[in-house]
């Protein structure tokens, strides 16, 4: 008998089943019911189904072994014996004695006591123990009875059971239930016409909630639907593309020969992906021998109007191969083509491909993305012609809100970084960077003098996110993407103008109609119509003069009563809507105070030091300044290999990224803190200028958990018992090291701030040894001010 019968004649006995209590009586698997189920399901009306999720404990691996051998401290208990035992000797019975141990002794089942060696020695401390966790594994294997959430939480902290979902079946008869079932017809074929069968046969009723057949259709994905654009916009313009086939380059294309210095940050292993296999490159079997001298000679020496980099230029560094860091790699290699054609003609390039950085990823940054990269080369260009093409560009796209700022490229000069407006993110996202190359890079390529490339490397996915409304730059790059997001540029404005269109077409008609009417009608009857309605006026001004005016009935009691309760709401909410705006003026005046108080403050400190500096001076002393309190640190190195005592120090700092920053009291426990992770940190004593930047422009704080921007009234609702209640007040407590510093600092959420501008110089060496890490002292502010 198959499983349809069996179900049938199961429910003509029964009113109703489980499916899993059925497959348990039948002897076969779960899903062999669940299938002949849904088979019936197919016949309108035979049964009613409906789903029952259960959620049931299932035994680890852990928890078997404990079910058959028992738990880890009633196996230790039961290795004690009455006059005691090592706890070495212990450890070496089964692996879980140290958790025995442990559980155990939280129990008070034994004591861990020591001899007069100073061994540790165990003892039992009540004569009998019952094994509690072995018995409630026991139930759940069972399933003797439901377990408490105490008993459920304590088996699954321990890593002994698991939740699993298991979802089963109600079944019912239905209202045409049969144990005899007939087959129902699901098409009306030429047989069943030409036999006349159609008349006695039933069919198959349509199932209108079932989904249909997916279309082998989809969408561009938006990142490719962006660079399909750029690609039209330029060629548009008259660019033409560039081969960017090679993601691997040696350093000499992606940095030497853009006079890039080796002593660059960019070069360092923390932002490049470096290649073990194969490591270097034979440069001079595909370079001329010419150009890698002249290359050496503007790097070491200076050439062409440079004093270069005055430092030793090395091949063995120039040969290392790498993941291109960017597709000026791909311009030098094409500038450097085009200084062989003779004579030399104008050109415009551009390339749009994929190239790799070790950065930190976040809402806006990626280890691999997109770079558009474009050049023009030709006599007598300037920066008035590189933002020209910069916002042609972007106007194309319906990017509008541009800003230019400047900025140091090894490779430009002037350069400038490129900024738009993005509304989701609410602030200005940079999306590229621009430049004149300079002839320390042109003239060794032997390009004629006199010529200016004009050049800019923009990103791709940043324009992107703009324009689809993407705050995260990861849910742009992977396999999901909203299809909404997708539709909105072309699919939506498309619909409305659709239907704008229907709506016009409409009013259009009706108003063409209504005209001709009016053009239609004759004297007569204009002086008719309005004879008729004078007529009409006439009569019901009598019927009105006539008829006594009625009484308004009264109204009930019950409206009579809400209408009371809902003024007395009224009342309510605009009295509390005048408290709620006299509290927040007199706050306001209040934090306008406290504002000018602390200002006056700052000024009679600032004085007070200038008096007592001219003083010494005067008298030929020395003036010592007092030892500072307040330090700000930021990460700026340390990824991967760092030593868990330093790690866990720059936690402890809440330094968990690159160039994340936080305010630190000084005193002797946090400087010698400061000692243990000095190479990975800069670190020094802010100004009060450098604190008010940082908490107005970079400042967040922590409520719920959440990362919100700072703001009065959530200052005043977590700080407010402790007399803070504005960002003045937050600014004062840290500047000073007030005493409520600590929950000041906790308030706030750890700084992200960005690469400085220029880079570092070299995070490998002390800051008084001319690098980056270690106490700047007051020169942190200049640092600072650039990562802002």
């Amino acid at each position: 008998m198959d499983i349809q019968n069996l179900i049938l004649l199961e429910l003509t006995g029964e009113s109703y089943f489980k499916s899993d209590k059925l497959a348990e009586k039948l002897g076969v698997d779960h899903q062999i019911v669940v299938g002949g189920i849904k088979s019936l399901e197919n016949y309108s009306g035979i049964i009613q189904c409906e789903d029952v999720v259960e959620v049931i404990l299932q035994l680890t691996e852990e928890g078997d072994e404990i079910l058959n051998s028992g738990s880890h401290e009633y196996r230790v208990y039961c290795a004690i014996p009455e006059s005691g035992i090592l706890q070495s000797d212990i450890l070496k019975i089964f692996p879980g004695a140290k958790i025995g141990i442990s559980k155990a002794l939280s129990s008070k089942w034994i004591s861990l006591t020591k001899n007069e060696a100073g061994v540790p020695y165990l003892h039992r401390l009540i004569p009998e123990v019952k094994d509690d966790v072995q018995r409630l594994l026991s139930d759940v294997k069972e399933s003797r009875r439901p377990l408490s959430n105490n008993e459920k939480s304590q088996l699954k902290k321990r890593k002994l059971v698991t939740e699993l979902k298991r979802t089963s079946y109600l079944v019912r008869k239905g209202p045409s239930f049969s144990t005899n079932i007939k087959s129902e017809e699901t098409d009306l074929s030429s047989e069943l016409l030409f036999s006349g069968e159609w008349q006695t046969a039933k069919f198959k009723a349509y199932n209108f909630y079932s989904l249909g057949a997916a279309l082998p259709s989809g969408h561009l994905h938006p990142l490719l639907r962006v660079r399909s654009e750029f690609c039209r916009i330029l060629c548009d313009m008259g660019f033409s593309e560039m081969p960017t086939n090679n993601y691997v380059e040696c350093s000499f294309w992606n940095f030497d020969s853009l006079f890039q210095p080796q002593q660059h940050p960019a070069r360092d292993a923390h932002d490049t992906f470096f290649l073990s296999d194969p490591e270097i490159s034979d440069i001079n079997k595909t370079v001329e021998t010419c150009y890698i001298d002249k290359v050496r000679t503007a790097h070491s020496q200076g050439a062409f109007g440079s004093r270069g980099y005055q430092s030793p230029w090395l091949m063995e560094e120039a040969e290392k191969n790498l993941l291109r860091t960017h597709t000026t790699a791909v311009s030098a290699r094409m500038l450097h083509a085009l200084s062989k054609k003779n004579p030399f003609t104008p050109a415009k390039y551009y390339s749009i491909d994929r190239v790799f950085r070790n950065e930190n990823l976040d809402a806006t940054h990626l280890a691999e993305f997109h770079q558009v990269e474009g050049l023009v080369a030709d006599f007598g260009l300037s920066l008035g012609h590189l933002k020209s093409v910069i916002r042609t560009f972007f106007s194309k796209l319906g990017l509008t809100q541009l800003r230019f700022k400047p900025a140091y490229n090894p490779y430009t000069e002037p350069s400038m970084e490129i900024f738009s407006y993005h509304p989701g993110l609410k602030k200005w996202v940079e999306i590229g960077n621009s430049g004149l190359f300079r002839p320390e890079m042109l003239r060794p390529m032997g390009l004629p003098e006199g010529l200016s490339v004009i050049a800019w490397g923009l990103s791709l996915e940043r324009p992107t996110m703009i324009r689809y409304g993407y705050k995260n730059i990861r849910d742009l790059i992977g396999t999901i993407v909203s299809n909404v997001q997708v539709l909105v540029p072309g699919f939506v404005p498309f619909i409305i103008a659709s239907f704008t269109t229907v709506i016009f077409n409409f009013w259009h008609q009706l108003f063409l109609q209504t005209w001709k009417l009016f053009l239609h009608m004759s004297r007569d009857s204009l002086i008719s119509v309005r004879c008729h309605r004078e007529q009409i006026m006439t009569d019901v001004k009598k019927t009105d003069a006539q008829s006594a005016t009625p009484k308004r009935p009264k109204k009930p009691e019950g409206l009579r009563v809400k209408e009371k309760i809902r003024r007395r709401k009224l009342i309510t909410v605009a009295r509390k809507k005048v408290i709620r705006r006299q509290t927040y003026i007199k706050l306001k005046s209040l934090m306008k105070q406290r504002a000018e108080k602390y200002m006056h403050e700052y000024r009679r400190l600032a004085k007070r030091e200038t008096t007592l500096q001219r003083k010494a001076k005067k008298t030929g002393d020395f003036y010592v300044p007092a030892e500072p309190k307040l330090a700000f640190v930021v990460r700026i190195r340390g990824i991967n290999g760092v030593h868990p005592r330093p790690r866990k120090t720059m936690q402890l700092f809440r330094l968990r990224q690159i160039n994340n920053g936080m305010f630190v009291r000084l005193n002797k426990a946090t400087l010698n803190m400061l000692r243990i992770i000095d190479p990975y940190v800069a670190w020094g004593y802010p100004s009060l200028k450098i604190v008010r930047q940082l908490i107005y422009k970079r400042g967040f704080c922590k409520y719920h958990g959440t990362r919100l921007p700072l703001t009065n009234e959530l200052i005043q609702h977590k700080l407010g018992h402790l007399g803070l209640i504005c960002v003045e007040d937050l600014v004062h407590e840290i500047y000073t090291v007030g005493p409520n510093f600590k929950h000041a600092v906790a308030f706030l959420w750890t700084f992200k701030l960005s690469n400085p501008s220029g880079g570092f110089r070299k995070k490998g060496k002390h800051f008084v040894e001319g690098g980056d890490f270690g106490n700047r002292e007051t020169y942190i502010n200049r640092l600072l001010k650039a990562m802002i």
